[in-house]
């Protein structure tokens, strides 16, 4: 339950970080975090029996009664110690980058929460976009809540932006013809709270209102008959392995990668195949038998067929100690472990010679197509060595694991992912 204590300690440990920001520095060093953030967080766990963000994402679990829509805590302590803790509903194929959000953030000016998109939907192309624009019952829908509602207020911010906007920036909409004009990627349909107006009545608002707003939400996320469609596990043909996109864990020897790495792994009930591709290896995915006197698949590349004849199950390859043989890495994988280019697709390109020993793989423009329950992790120490490729550096999320992380009992995908470091630094996270 959200009681008033659990909102303003969620506020006022951001206030804590800020204020030590202000006086000393963007950056927060770990040792301040553990000796005066830290114990912050621990006794907001005993009052409230969790942290900021498991609590938060506990009310959005009660919320939502559909399979195809997951939910997200973010801590403080991601890359950097943030300002602001959250949690979120997206779209379960997607990452909340890249898909619309039902959430609960706090800052250090207070608390908002309801539905905007994530930062990673650049334009208004996105089909939970088009459906608004092109739904006049939904757009009725939306126009209805602000209309009713005391709390929620529409306004266009910059996408992912965790703070609270100005009183008077909210749009005026007299008209329900007026959605389709104003609504865009960077929509905010959300109820503002700042930290002096936080009263015993605010969760219970901040909780009817997610109700409210979570029937919009789900209209919203799944695609009317010709739009794109996003898999689900044990629903859709093939389930997608959230590893599609490959990350690289790094940090020093001795923070528990490679253990992290296998407990996750084992507790996501992932098929995984655990490789150290060092000088030995010739090809990643074939290579010749002289007694046979042909071609055979690696292991690698059994284990990709594993994955193609069983579409329900997710399958994980783990390369440790991925410095070792880079280059041979970076020769036959690289268009296979990104999703961010060739419009999502992931393939492999071989030549005639080997090409049919992947025939159970779709062929599309001379490429063979891998399937979305194959996933990738990459495991080094060596993180230079990966800064300096660029062509490899641009494929891969990095996940920085550090001392603390040993400490740590969350090993779901998810925790992972959420410290994947952002490419260009921001306070833009949602």
């Amino acid at each position: 339950m959200l009681t008033e204590n659990a909102l303003r300690d969620a506020v006022t440990i951001c206030r804590n970080i800020v204020a030590y920001k202000k006086n000393n520095g963007n950056n927060m060093p770990d040792t301040v975090y553990q000796n005066t953030i830290k114990p912050l967080i621990d006794n907001y766990r005993i009052n409230n029996s969790n942290t900021p963000n498991l609590l938060f994402k506990n009310i959005l679990d009660g919320i939502k009664n559909n399979d195809k829509i997951e939910s997200k805590g973010f801590q403080f302590y991601g890359r950097k110690v943030n300002n602001h803790v959250w949690a979120t509903l997206y779209l379960s194929g997607l990452e909340p980058t890249t898909s619309p959000q039902l959430y609960i953030l706090a800052n250090s000016e207070g608390i908002k929460y309801g539905l905007d998109y994530g930062n990673y939907l650049e334009d208004n192309t996105h089909f939970t976009i088009q459906k608004v624009l092109n739904t006049f019952e939904i757009q009725l829908q939306i126009f209805n809540i602000i209309q009713s509602s005391q709390s929620i207020k529409l306004y266009n911010l910059q996408p992912g932006s965790p703070g609270l906007p100005q009183q008077g920036l909210e749009i005026s909409i007299s008209d329900v013809s007026q959605i389709k004009d104003v609504w865009t990627h960077s929509s905010h349909l959300i109820g503002v709270i700042p930290f002096q107006n936080i009263t015993q009545n605010s969760g219970l608002i901040i909780e009817q209102d997610l109700s409210i707003l979570y029937s919009l939400f789900e209209i919203i996320c799944f695609p009317t008959s010709g739009s794109p469609s996003i898999p689900t596990p044990g629903v859709d043909a093939r389930c997608v392995n959230k590893l599609d996109q490959a990350i690289c864990v790094i940090g020093d020897s001795g923070v528990g990668k490679s253990y992290r790495v296998g407990k996750t792994l084992e507790f996501e009930k992932h098929k995984s195949l655990s490789v150290i591709i060092d000088s030995m290896w010739q090809h990643i995915l074939f290579d010749y038998s002289p007694y046979e006197r042909k071609y055979c698949l690696t292991k690698i590349g059994e284990f990709i067929r594993a994955a193609y004849d069983d579409p329900k199950n997710n399958y994980t390859i783990l390369i440790d100690e991925f410095h070792k043989n880079i280059e041979i890495i970076n020769d036959t994988l690289l268009q296979a472990i990104s999703k961010e280019r060739n419009g999502g697709k992931r393939f492999i390109a071989l030549n005639s010679l080997v090409d049919k020993e992947f025939e159970f793989l779709p062929l599309e423009n001379g490429y063979r197509i891998l399937p979305s329950n194959i996933g990738f992790i990459f495991i080094s120490s060596k993180s230079a060595i990966i800064q300096g490729n660029e062509d490899l550096k641009n494929r891969i999320k990095i996940v920085e694991l550090k001392q603390e992380d040993q400490e740590d009992e969350n090993y779901t995908i998810d925790y992972l992912l959420s410290k994947i470091e952002k490419s260009t630094p921001s306070d833009y996270t949602n």
